[in-house]
Order: structure tokens, then C-alpha cells, then sequence
């Protein structure tokens, strides 16, 4: 089973008894999508090799290949580094900062790596290495996992980088000018656990629309489905949220549970022919709408479930 990105408008809470919110089909089959608007123009980024990117007209499509972000290998040395993951992008003093994850699957032995480019342009990308790397020597690099980054960058211009997948949950740490290099270790907190079995959350991205930050988070098993032998019933992925007026949290849920406590509502879980929506990110379109995105597995294949790949 094979995923396609879809899009659904973003809102700040909804009754635990809503409805999901209607799939609408973005026209672009990837894995763990990270979108940006740039001058009405949409750019799509995904998982896979060396990153490859898509642009568009429209979040419906239709999306044209421009490459990709590296020609080779970028200069991270470990394991998935021609198998990049997770990519996240942000354009910040007109500098377009994407974080990315070298790993492989089930491992902790992951690096989150850097690059830079003013224009978006295939080949104008410049290769910063390594951010952060797990496991490290110093807490909390010694029980989380280096992959699924996600930057944040204040009114004020402070900026962090969010990370984590299952091993010690989500954590987050302040980035020095440049960001490139995190501060010291000891300033890294903990913005989301779920301390019940193997610790199922992973893909944080954080957005803010005032007053509010707004922490997304992947929370299930992801992938390695088959067909006609899936996971019990709420098990598998499906995104949680909660919210708070600081950058560093705490992040309430609907009824006001902190996430660090196992809180999170549930934003968008299976329905229908959607199955396991997750990898999700906000973009906002040039109306200012704030957009909601994430990939999903489609319930109508019989054949075995790869993960997330081209539908």
C-alpha cells in the first residue's frame, strides 16, 4: 500500500466527537512531505534519495520535478546518507534553510543534516553537514533519535529545532545565529511524550498563528503494513496536536493535558479509504490560509503495504 499527499484546511480545536475533515486530494504521491509558498509558487519536498522537489501552480497541482537537492551524497557520514529522510524547509532572512534526517529504519544511530539555498534552483543548494547526531555523549543526544527535524523561528527571530521518533519522544533545542549549530545540550527540553510501550511518536512540526504555537505530531506505527494483516485498530499512525502561547510549551490538548503527559488530540486518524494520515505539515498559501497537509495509505490496495511510496 502506497501513500498520496493530501491537504485539509487547518483549524486551532475541534470537539473530540468531530468528524475528520474531508481528504483533499494535493495530486502528488510522496513520503513525509514538507510544502512551501514562494511567490505563488509551491514547492514540495519529500523522502528518498537525495531529496527530490517538486513545483506547482496550485497545492491541487499539477507538480513538475525539478530535481534534486543533492548530486551526491551530502557530507554526512552514516548510514542513509543517499537515502535521505524527512526533509524541512524554511525560509528565514531570505535564506531557505532545509533539515533532513540520514538514517535507517529501527536504528537510533541517526544524523539530522543542513543545507542552504537562496533561490530554491536545483544545484544552488550549499552542504552544511551535520546539525545533530544521536546517540550522543550528552543527554539528551544519548536517548533520542537524530531524525524528523523541524525548525521554528519566533516573532522575535529566536529559533529551535524540534526532532524525534519513538526512543525518548519529541525534544527541542535552541539554535545559535546561523542556525546550524545547537546550543549547549543542557538547554534541550522535552515538548512531547508518550511514555506507554515502544514510545510511538515521531514527525513533530511546529506552526504558530498568534497568539498560539501549534505542535503537530505523528503518533502510531508508520509503515511496514500488510494488506488483510494491519495493525489493531488506532495503533497506526494518525496526528495529534496540542497548543501553547510559548515556543517551549507546555502543549495542552482539547481537554488541557499536557503532551509531555501522553496528551494530544487527534487532528486526523484513518476514515474512509485514508489509512494511517501522518508526516504532516502546515503551509500557508498566498490568500493566508493556513493549510494542514500529510500523506496516507490508501485502504483500496491489496497488494503489500511498502511504507509510504509513489501511489
Amino acid at each position: 500500500m502506497r501513500s498520496s499527499v493530501v491537504l485539509s484546511c487547518l483549524i486551532s480545536f475541534l470537539p473530540l466527537s468531530f468528524s475528520f475533515p474531508a481528504t483533499n486530494f494535493a495530486n502528488l504521491n510522496v513520503h513525509d512531505p514538507c510544502i512551501v509558498q514562494n511567490s505563488g509558487k509551491y514547492y514540495a519536498f519529500s523522502t528518498g534519495g537525495l531529496l527530490e522537489y517538486y513545483k506547482a501552480d496550485s497545492l491541487n497541482g499539477p507538480w513538475a520535478s525539478q530535481g534534486s537537492v543533492f548530486s551526491k551524497a551530502p557530507n554526512i557520514n552514516n548510514a542513509g546518507n543517499t537515502d535521505l529522510w524527512a526533509p524541512d524547509l524554511h525560509q528565514v532572512n531570505g535564506v531557505y534553510y532545509l533539515y533532513y534526517a540520514a538514517s535507517t529504519f529501527g536504528s537510533q544511530t541517526s544524523v539530522i543534516g543542513l543545507a542552504t539555498s537562496t533561490s530554491l534552483n536545483v544545484g544552488s543548494w550549499t552542504d552544511h553537514g551535520a546539525v545533530i547526531s544521536s546517540p550522543g555523549s550528552q543527554s539528551p543526544y544519548t536517548i533520542t533519535n537524530a531524525i524528523d527535524p523541524n525548525l521554528i523561528v519566533t516573532p522575535s527571530g529566536s529559533a529551535y529545532l524540534n526532532w524525534g521518533s519513538f526512543w525518548a519522544d519529541i525534544w527541542q533545542v535552541p539554535l545559535e545565529s546561523g542556525l546550524a549549530t545547537p546550543a549547549a545540550a543542557s538547554s534541550a527540553v522535552m515538548i512531547s511524550e508518550d511514555p506507554s510501550g515502544n514510545r510511538p511518536e515521531e514527525g513533530s512540526y511546529m506552526s504558530y498563528h498568534a497568539p498560539y504555537y501549534y505542535l503537530w505530531v505523528s503518533h502510531g506505527q508508520c509503515c511496514g503494513f500488510t494488506a488483510g494483516d494491519l495493525p489493531a485498530a488506532g495503533t497506526e499512525y494518525k496526528i495529534i496536536v496540542g497548543r501553547s502561547t510559548s515556543v517551549n510549551g507546555p502543549f495542552v490538548d482539547e481537554s488541557g493535558k499536557d503532551m509531555t503527559q501522553g496528551g494530544g488530540t487527534v487532528i486526523m486518524g484513518s476514515n474512509g479509504n485514508v489509512y494511517a494520515p501522518g508526516g504532516q505539515g502546515v503551509v500557508t498559501e498566498a490568500s493566508g490560509q493556513d493549510v494542514l497537509y500529510y500523506h496516507y495509505c490508501k485502504l483500496t490496495y491489496t497488494s503489500v503495504i511498502a511504507g509510504s511510496r509513489i501511489d
